[in-house]
C-alpha cells in the first residue's frame, strides 16, 4: 500500500496528535551518516543537546528531503519547548517544501491554540483543510486502478481522521468566537463535510436569519445543497424558507420529502448519544413535515396540510418556537376549514407558549369567539 508522508525514526515529545501519513515520504536507511546523526538527536538526552546536533544536522543539509526531515524535528522541539515563534518560522520551512505535510501542520494548529492566536489558528487550519481537500482530489497514480486509489486514499483518510477532526474543532472553536460571516465561509470552505460543518451552516443561517438578509440566507442555503444535496440540516432550511415564503412551492416540497427521505436510512453521527440524535432527528423530520403542511395550505389541500401538521406536532416538541408556530399553522387551517372546536384547542396551545406566535393565537382565537357569537 502506497503511506503518504514523513516516515520518521526519531521518537520525539509530540504536544500535538501524532498525524497519519500525510506528505512526501522521505526513507532513511539504516547505517547511513544520516541515519547515525538522527538517532544521535533522539537519544541526546535534553531539547538544548537535540537541537545542537539538529543544528549541525541542518547545517549538512541545507536542502532536500533531510532538510525537510530538520525542519520538522525543529518544529516538534520547539513545540516541547514552547517557543511558538520557531515553531512556527520552522514549520512554514517545512511546508514551503511539502505543503501536504500533515503532522507540520497539526503541530502549527497546536502552537496556535496554546498560544491562543485566532489569527494564526485560522491561518494554519485553513492550510490543512486545503491538504486535505487536494489529497482527497488527486487522481490515481499512473498504473494504479481507480478502485484501488480510492480505497488507499479512504484508508489514508481514516487514519488520520482523528486529527483532522482535533484541527477542524480547534478551527470551529475560533470560529464560535468569532462569530463572523467571514470566518464561517472561511471555516466550511476548509472543512467542508467536518462533524462540525453543520453547526457552522446552522450560525449562518441564523446570522442572516436575525439581520433579515433574506436574499443572502437563500443564496447561502442554496450553495450548500448544491455542494451537498444530501446535507440534512440544508435541506430543512430550504423547505421551511420557500414554504415560508408561499414561493417556488414545488422546490419547497422536494427539499422537504428529502429531508424525510434522507431521515429514513440516516445513522447516529459519531459523537452523538442516542437521546441528542433522537432530538435533533425528531426536530429535522417535524419541520419538513411542518413545511410541506404549509405548501399544502398554498396549494388550497388543506386536508393534507392538516394531516401533515399533525405528523408535525409530536416530532417538535422539543423545539418550543418552531413547536408553537406548528400549532398556529395548524390552528389557522382547521379554522379555515370551519372546524373550529379543534381549531381553538391548537390555538390554545400555542397561545400559552412564549413565542412570537402567542400574540398571532390570540388574534385568532379573539376573531373565532366573534364569529361563534354572533352566529348564536
Amino acid at each position: 500500500m502506497r503511506r503518504l508522508g514523513l516516515v520518521i525514526i526519531l521518537l520525539l515529545m509530540a504536544a500535538a496528535p501524532a498525524a497519519a501519513q500525510l506528505g512526501t515520504q522521505v526513507a532513511v536507511q539504516a547505517g547511513t551518516p544520516e541515519d547515525k546523526a538522527l538517532t544521535a538527536i533522539n537519544q541526546a538526552s535534553t531539547p538544548q543537546q537535540k537541537l545542537a546536533l539538529l543544528d549541525k544536522f541542518a547545517a549538512e543539509h541545507p536542502s532536500g528531503e533531510m532538510a525537510l526531515m530538520a525542519d520538522q524535528l525543529y518544529v516538534s522541539i520547539y513545540l516541547s519547548l514552547k517557543n511558538y515563534p520557531k515553531v512556527y518560522e520552522y514549520g512554514d520551512k517545512a511546508l514551503a517544501i511539502d505543503p501536504n505535510n500533515l503532522q507540520v501542520g497539526v503541530d502549527l494548529v497546536r502552537a496556535a491554540q496554546l498560544q491562543n492566536s485566532t489569527t494564526k489558528i485560522f491561518n494554519y487550519g485553513t492550510k490543512v483543510g486545503e491538504m486535505v481537500n487536494r489529497y482527497k482530489a488527486q487522481p490515481p497514480p499512473t498504473g494504479v486502478p481507480a478502485d484501488q486509489w480510492a480505497a488507499e486514499k479512504q484508508q489514508n483518510l481514516d487514519a488520520a481522521a482523528p486529527q483532522i477532526n482535533w484541527v477542524a474543532g480547534v478551527m470551529y472553536s475560533a470560529v464560535a468566537t468569532e462569530r463572523t460571516e467571514a470566518s464561517l465561509n472561511r471555516f466550511m470552505d476548509a472543512f467542508p463535510d467536518s462533524t462540525y460543518t453543520q453547526n457552522a451552516e446552522i450560525r449562518m443561517a441564523q446570522m442572516y436569519n436575525r439581520s433579515g438578509e433574506t436574499e443572502k440566507l437563500l443564496a447561502f442555503v442554496e450553495k450548500r445543497v448544491a455542494v451537498n444535496p444530501d446535507d440534512i440540516g440544508m435541506q430543512v432550511l430550504l423547505a421551511d424558507y420557500l414554504s415560508g415564503k408561499g414561493t417556488d412551492l414545488d422546490r419547497a416540497s422536494a427539499a422537504a420529502n428529502k429531508v424525510i427521505q434522507l431521515l429514513s436510512t440516516a445513522t447516529k453521527p459519531a459523537g452523538m448519544t442516542d437521546a441528542q440524535w433522537e432530538k435533533q432527528s425528531n426536530g429535522q423530520k417535524g419541520q419538513a413535515y411542518s413545511a410541506l403542511g404549509q405548501v399544502y395550505v398554498d396549494q388550497k389541500d388543506n386536508d393534507k396540510a392538516v394531516a401533515a401538521f399533525e405528523q408535525a406536532k409530536p416530532l417538535l416538541k422539543d423545539s418550543t418556537v418552531n413547536y408553537a408556530r406548528n400549532l398556529y399553522r395548524l390552528g389557522s387551517t382547521l379554522a379555515q376549514m370551519k372546524r373550529n372546536t379543534e381549531a381553538r384547542a391548537a390555538l390554545e396551545e400555542a397561545a400559552k407558549l412564549e413565542t412570537p406566535y402567542r400574540a398571532m393565537s390570540e388574534a385568532l382565537l379573539r376573531k373565532l369567539s366573534t364569529s361563534r357569537a354572533r352566529t348564536r
